[in-house]
């Protein structure tokens, strides 16, 4: 066992974790809330900020290839933090994340899987250079979609790549849903209605970073049923979270 184990803050309770964790390291979390980061070029830009989280006391958890990019885009003009989940909130915001209103957006796991697996195939975002990385060390290894489900997607990983970790992962502390709004990829502009209605801003919401997927359908991906049934068991807290159908749409 490491000497982490005898941290006693790590034998807390995760809420209890968490408090603890933000009042070690307040200055530096009160820093991140206020600090702008940009990387990329030109038209390839993203800034990443949480002032406006703090200026409509509001999070929102992005999900990747859950269309977080329009959504942060057309509510606040920037990408937020990028792809931390709730507990990374928790120990920033401490106990402003309670009062804050927090939301996401969720998508079919089996529509997201391809998804991000085809982005990231044709080399990811521009200006993410760990999304190039990741398509030339790993995805260049595997010959097509199938192959890389069998074998990389595997119960347990730890979850380099963002854009494959469970949505449960991101929208849970201690085992329970902490958002207070969960829209659906599926049901995008009515949901995005809901909550710029709720933060009372007048944004329009535009697709960005969208992926070929969504106009080729998803029959070819899900043709082999051993990819299926690794995507229900890597996936299962999702399917039983989020309500979606444990089986590819149609």
């Amino acid at each position: 066992m490491g000497s982490e184990w005898w941290n006693p803050v790590n034998l807390l309770p995760e809420e209890q974790r968490l408090t603890v964790e933000h009042w070690l390291n307040k200055r530096a979390h009160d820093a991140k809330r206020k600090q702008i980061r940009q990387v990329g070029d030109g038209a390839d830009q993203i800034t990443y900020t949480l002032t406006s989280f703090d200026a409509h006391r509001c999070i929102f958890v992005h999900i990747p290839k859950a269309a977080g990019i329009s959504v942060a885009t057309a509510l606040f003009n920037n990408a937020g933090a990028g792809h931390f989940d709730a507990r990374y909130y928790r120990r920033v915001f401490g106990a402003d994340f309670w009062r804050y209103f927090k939301f996401t957006f969720v998508r079919d796991p089996f529509t997201r899987l391809a998804s991000a697996y085809e982005f990231l195939k044709r080399g990811g975002h521009r200006a993410v250079r760990k999304d190039a990385v990741f398509s030339q060390e790993v995805l260049s290894r595997y010959p097509d979609f199938d192959a890389f489900v069998l074998d990389w997607l595997t119960p347990g990983r730890r979850w380099e790549m963002p854009h494959f970790r469970p949505q449960a992962e991101y929208l849970t502390i201690g085992g329970r849903m902490v958002m207070d709004f969960v829209g659906r990829y599926e049901n995008l502009a009515a949901d995005f209605d809901v909550v710029s209605g709720r933060l009372g801003i007048d944004a329009h919401l535009r697709h960005l970073n969208r992926t070929p997927v969504e106009d080729l359908g998803l029959a070819a991906h899900y043709a082999n049923e051993a990819v299926v049934r690794r995507v229900q068991d890597v996936y299962q807290k999702d399917f039983l979270l989020l309500g979606y159908p444990a089986q590819p749409p149609r």
